[in-house]
């Protein structure tokens, strides 16, 4: 079988060629922007309100806290209801069991 006529390139090419060898063809902007406006009150709104949303979110963060607590608190009261009606429910079947009893 003949062998096809490749270039052997050599490692030390490769690696000396740098970017060249893997370059990627960049796409050019079709549109252009000709004029940028700024709006000073954007501007400073936008620079000044890092601690306005850093204050929001650690009052949304404590807000979700809270919630959180008040939610298991419900839940603990709830386990709490549900034994104690159980043990009530005990000591009534006990009771009428030994009132069989007598």
């Amino acid at each position: 079988m003949p062998k096809a006529n490749h270039k052997k390139v050599k490692n030390t090419d490769i690696l000396t060629a740098g970017s060249k060898a893997y370059a990627k063809k960049r796409r050019i902007k079709k549109q252009t922007i000709e004029r940028v406006d700024f709006d000073p009150d954007s501007r400073k709104e936008y620079l000044t309100g890092f601690h306005k949303r850093k204050v929001e979110r650690k009052k949304k963060a404590q807000e979700n806290y809270q919630e959180r607590l008040r939610q298991e608190k419900i839940r603990d009261r709830a386990a709490l209801r549900a034994e104690r009606k159980r043990q009530m429910e005990q000591r009534l079947s006990d009771m009428q069991a030994a009132l069989k009893g007598i």
